[in-house]
């Protein structure tokens, strides 16, 4: 397998000792690949690396017991139709490396095959750390008390305990971890694909305690005090590593349906809708009704006949010629609440009926919650529902699914089978669904034979208002039978009255209700319906669109420090062809800002700017020396002060205060200063009573001119207090009044 993955060489190792032989290597190599890129094209081997499965439970079973119980570390898996592959066994421990190589020519399957089964569950892997050896187990007979189960009899958890240990297919279930590798990446072109998936606990099998053996005979089955309890993956934090290569990238979606048309000519429907939603359910019965009764021809049939025949009838044709029958099978449940419809068929014919004869109906905010999953582009070989007891089954539950998968019991082992909790468990899965793609992917649609067990566990009989064979009757707008919106009415009413037109009172209580028909409208959630329902209808506008393959016969370079790289090289192209529409932006989708393509390259656009930013570091003729400073000169400060300017600072500074003490003449009218200093109390003289007298000097000054100018006297309040003080022609005794002063056209105040 190795040497068709495009490898040359592989190497080998013995694997078990002999006294003549201690140890051997053997290695094949070859010199040119064995699959040449012609072969690569038509059978597009697809590669399957399993490199190593890190931090392993060590817990509750140590790992130097598992050693020595258990059978060495593998890994095993299934890929569709293929046959099952197990990796080489390695040595137990907390970090397992395998470097498994699987090689898979899906050139060989049919065409669409493979895009179909990438859509829809992740592929297992199935992670046997702890699988004991059979070899050193010898069972020992034991009295009733000496088993570990006896003191689990009687209870209700014996159920879930009683049969952990059984055979499948002559070969012995063991506990194990589960990683689940999804490749539906795959579809978007990809050829390379790193995954790290968990490693969850596996579920444990549920069979009874007693099975037959091929004679026919009961035998017990093996106990289970041998098998070693459940590894912690989740506590630990198992992962599982896997890469995923593919030679040729899968086509696009033109393509990928061009080569479903033939090979996986199927598609699926689903409705969701209330149990009171009588009129939807009329109209899917009846158009499923007249679909089956065209492809089957029984159109002459009378129509109590073709009822009789379509719940008969079941599908025993080969699949060539069900493939050519385009009738609707599947089931439909409902319990009490809603109503789910599974619809499969024919894609291009009747499940495309069925969606265009949808946005034909019209809906009512009453008539409660509606969904339908449907996607075009999901195709699927085979009909899933064809070993029905009938064409399209019907059965009701007796109680709604909700309730019932809320129930306590339903997860306790043994008291349900385990085909109705995986109906129950898939079913209410199914309901909350948003997506048809996501109902695919998560592996929700029940087989036939579980759908077959729900019905007669919790199923009960149907009568003919389940079913609704009749034509519902129109709604009506009397005033009896109005209700608002939430709440129910109770009123009967006479189907023999007649309307009195004339009566004044009938007429204005049809005026009431009008008025509070249309005030209690919801105009904005009508809207939404409405292009909820067109939305399917109403055409997209297509948009140009470049898109890079890789050439024919020449190899692609997927890494970023290789100088051919295909990806970059790809961009270099788009962003010429963007080049030709400067004004115009381009996107991976437009839904979003974030997918905007960058119109230029920002790595090189960085690079470029830092070169620039670099160059300029030197003059156009290279490096200038400054010349040689001096300490002295290196150390002068770069603002310092013109010497014009220093010399003016090194002149002496006046002293103001001696000056400001000097006494001086008095100034104006002849008028004097009767005292100078105010005597303080202590014989000094307090310099307060000089600040003062300069202070009053000044402003009597300005006094005087703005008496001169306005014609009027001032009061100087800064006067220095003593018996008695002469300011112009007033005097006065005493303190000084407070400062009194306005605002006049010269601006003091």
């Amino acid at each position: 397998m190795p040497l068709l993955s495009g490898e040359e060489s592989v190497i080998g190792r013995l694997a078990e000792n002999t006294p003549e032989v201690l140890d051997a290597y053997v290695t094949f190599t070859v010199e040119t690949p064995l699959l040449s890129e012609r072969q690569k094209r038509e059978l597009n081997p697809l590669i399957i690396k399993i490199i190593s499965a890190t931090r392993l439970p060590n817990k509750p079973v140590p790992i130097e017991v598992l050693q020595r119980l258990c059978v060495p570390t593998y890994c095993k898996y299934k890929f569709h139709n293929f046959p099952p592959h197990r990796t080489h066994e390695q040595i137990h421990g907390t970090h397992v490396y395998f470097k498994d190589v699987n090689v898979l020519l899906t050139g060989t399957m049919k065409p669409g095959e493979l895009e179909a089964y990438l859509r829809g569950p992740p592929l297992k892997i199935e992670v046997h750390d702890r699988d004991r050896n059979m070899e050193t187990i010898t069972k020992k007979p034991a009295l009733f008390g000496d088993n570990e189960a006896d003191e689990h009899v009687g209870k209700v958890s014996f159920l879930a305990y009683k049969s952990t240990a059984y055979k499948l297919k002559n070969e012995m279930w063991h506990p194990h971890g589960v990683a689940k590798v999804s490749l539906t990446d795959l579809l978007l072109g990809r050829k390379y694909l790193n995954v790290s998936a968990p490693i969850r606990n596996c579920s444990v099998p549920n069979t009874d305690a007693s099975s037959e053996d091929k004679n026919g005979k009961i035998t017990e089955s093996e106990s289970n005090s041998f098998l070693l309890p459940m590894g912690d993956y989740l506590e630990s934090d198992s992962v599982l590593k896997v890469r995923v290569e593919i030679a040729v990238p899968l086509g696009t979606r033109a393509e990928i349906a061009d080569a479903q048309v033939t090979s996986c000519p199927y598609g699926y429907i689903i409705y969701i809708f209330d149990y009171n939603n009588s009129s939807l359910l009329h109209d899917l019965v009846e158009e499923i009704k007249e679909i089956n009764t065209k492809a089957l021809q029984l159109d002459g049939w009378p129509v109590h006949l073709i009822g009789m025949a379509l719940a008969a009838s079941k599908l025993k044709t080969t699949l060539e010629k069900v493939s050519e029958l385009d009738i609707i099978t599947g089931f439909h449940l409902l319990d009490g609440a809603t109503h789910l419809f599974v619809l499969e068929g024919l894609k291009d014919k009747a499940i495309k009926k069925l969606w265009d004869r949808h946005f034909e109906r019209t809906y009512k905010p009453e008539d409660g919650q509606l969904v339908v999953l449907y996607n075009s582009q999901l195709a699927f070989p085979q009909r899933l529902y064809t070993d029905l007891e009938v064409l399209f089954y019907h059965f009701h539950l007796y109680e709604p699914l909700f309730t019932i998968a809320k129930s306590s019991l339903l997860y306790v082992r043994g008291v349900v089978p385990q085909a109705c909790f995986q109906a129950l468990s898939r079913l209410s899965s199914l309901c909350r669904s948003e997506r048809l793609r996501d109902v695919i992917h998560g592996d929700l649609l029940p087989s036939a034979e579980v759908i077959t067990a729900l019905s007669l566990k919790y199923g009960v009989s149907l009568t003919d208002e389940d079913l609704f064979t009749q034509t519902p009757p129109l709604p009506t707008f009397s005033p009896d039978d109005y209700t608002v919106p939430g709440k129910v009415s109770r009123v009967k009413q006479a189907v023999s009255s007649a309307v009195d037109n004339y009566n004044e009172a009938y007429i204005q209580r049809k005026k009431k209700i009008a008025d509070k028909m249309s005030f209690e409208k919801n105009y904005i959630k009508a809207n939404i319906n409405a292009v909820c329902q067109l939305k399917g209808k109403t055409e997209k506008p297509r948009f140009e669109a470049f898109m890079i393959f890789p050439v024919d016969g020449k190899s692609v370079f997927n890494y970023s420090c290789q100088s051919l790289n295909s990806a970059e090289l790809a961009k270099k192209h788009l962003r010429q062809e963007m080049a030709k529409v400067p004004k115009t932006r381009f996107s991976y989708c437009q839904d979003y800002l974030s997918a905007m393509f960058e119109p230029v390259d920002v790595a090189a656009a960085c690079k470029e700017f830092f070169e620039k930013s670099k160059s300029m570091w030197q003059s156009p003729d290279g490096f200038v020396f400054p010349g040689y400073k001096s300490s002295i000169e290196s150390n002068l400060h770069p603002q310092m002060p013109h010497e014009a300017r220093r010399e003016e600072l090194r002149e002496p500074t006046p002293d103001l205060l001696a000056v400001d003490n000097q006494p001086q003449e008095p100034r104006g009218r002849g008028q004097s200063i009767t005292s100078s200093f105010v005597p303080a109390p202590d014989g000094q003289h307090s310099p307060r009573c000089s600040r003062d007298i300069t202070i009053s000097r000044c402003l009597k000054s300005l006094g005087e001119q703005i008496s001169t100018a306005e014609g009027q006297s001032w009061d100087s309040p800064f006067a220095p207090q003593g018996p008695e003080q002469s300011f112009g022609s007033k005097s006065r005794r005493g303190p000084h009044p407070p400062v009194k002063m306005k605002l006049n056209r010269f601006g003091f105040v």
